[in-house]
């Protein structure tokens, strides 16, 4: 519905731009362009009126949308390839593989407790160590592709019993597949969003030179 919405927001401004913008049609213009001609103001535009080819403005809008989607396609296909594993890595995290401090052998035993008690397959650890607030998320594409991510800020300030309800809370979004619509959703914006990411990571580029 984005990408629809899209579609018709940018024709939409090609034709108010066609619309205040007196510049002759392009050669071949067909009978619709003629008739949106004519119906512009002969005392701005004379007589007759002149405007973009409504023909290019269709076929700029169609490619546009045409880019999104082949971008979605590809960041979906990545997610499917690489699974959970693939988002947790995307946001910088760490796999917990074996328990460095107390906080993370605790964590390991809590996912382990809480697995058993919702008869699923405990779910891979990741650790985003350089993210201070509290939170934690779950991506995957199955029970057994599930994958726990948790802040650093939730292991350095939360208590046990914390951490415990903050994993059970992502056991919940796993036992019901809540996580393969929010990685159906990830594929699907990274076309819209294609352009403010390259935006926002080259303008990070340019402050930090």
């Amino acid at each position: 519905m984005a990408v629809i919405a899209l579609y018709f927001i940018v024709t939409g401004s090609f034709l108010i731009v066609g619309y205040f913008s007196p510049i002759k049609a392009l050669p071949g213009a067909g009978d619709l362009e003629r008739l949106y001609a004519s119906a512009l103001p002969h005392i701005i535009y004379g007589n007759p009126s002149k405007v973009f080819s409504l023909r290019s403005f269709f076929c700029l809008s169609s490619l546009l949308v045409l880019f999104i989607l082949a971008l979605s396609m590809f960041k979906t296909g990545q997610i499917r390839r690489g699974g959970g594993a693939f988002i947790a890595e995307l946001l910088g995290g760490r796999k917990l593989t074996a328990a460095r401090t107390l906080e993370e052998r605790r964590l390991l035993n809590m996912t382990l407790e809480l697995a058993l008690a919702a008869n699923l397959p405990q779910p891979r650890i990741y650790i985003l160590e350089s993210e201070r607030s509290i939170n934690a998320l779950t991506s995957g594409l199955n029970h057994h592709d599930a994958v726990l991510i948790l802040t650093r800020g939730a292991l350095d300030h939360l208590t046990r019993d914390e951490i415990q309800a903050l994993a059970a809370h992502e056991f919940g979004h796993i036992l019901n597949n809540d996580y393969r619509l929010n990685m159906v959703m990830a594929g699907w914006l990274y076309g819209l969003l294609f352009f403010y990411i390259q935006g926002y990571e080259r303008r990070s580029q340019w402050m930090g030179e």
